[in-house]
């Protein structure tokens, strides 16, 4: 119950998923839910905790795109599929004693997961073959491929929110507070702390 659930299709490029991203950032801010909103100071701070946990897995996802060849960055990742799959994983975002407040996750129409479950008897080995001979994750792929068949509910990634940020308003009052919330500097003045890396392995 008051869990935002917040689904992406078609996500394929670092601009599409930047996009998303803007769009659940706006549905957090717009759309208050028993957990998150602007009404007391509890449902504050999970709201500047899961803006900045967007805020980090959006600036995660820049960098992947981002290889570098030399001295300079190329606009294209080096393993698309793990970047892809990263992207697409079921993420489920938790606080104290594991209320969930977000679940962002792929969307897979049924005709889309039909036919993956239809071609997933060749076109699973031999996707993952191609990705292996094109210097990608073969992991990631069949991941990625299994989760359109199944849905998201298929070992889905936590983020423990108060495991990982705290909010340092300094005294600051509800009104200065939601001003903060409009603000990926202001949040990230206010909500310390990061992501762990392992979250992001793409192994």
């Amino acid at each position: 119950m008051g869990v935002l659930v917040a689904q992406h299709e078609a996500t394929w490029t670092l601009e599409s998923q930047k996009e998303a991203i803007r769009e659940v950032r706006n549905f957090v801010l717009a759309k208050p839910t028993p957990h998150l909103h602007t009404r007391d100071m509890e449902g504050m701070c999970n709201t500047l905790m899961v803006l900045r946990f967007l805020h980090d897995f959006e600036g995660c996802l820049e960098q992947l795109h981002c290889t570098r060849v030399g001295d300079a960055l190329t606009g294209e990742p080096l393993d698309r599929w793990s970047v892809l799959e990263l992207f697409c994983r079921p993420w489920v975002v938790t606080q104290g004693q594991g209320v969930v407040l977000l679940r962002l996750e792929e969307h897979v129409p049924v005709s889309l997961r039909a036919l993956c479950a239809l071609c997933s008897p060749w076109g699973l080995p031999f996707g993952a073959l191609l990705a292996w001979v094109t210097l990608q994750s073969p992991s990631a792929f069949c991941r990625l491929h299994l989760r359109r068949i199944v849905g998201p509910r298929l070992v889905p990634c936590r983020v423990h929110l108060d495991s990982n940020y705290h909010v340092e308003h300094g005294g600051l009052c509800m009104e200065a507070l939601a001003k903060v919330a409009a603000s990926p500097v202001g949040i990230c003045q206010v909500v310390k702390g990061a992501i762990p890396h392992f979250h992001f392995s793409a192994a």
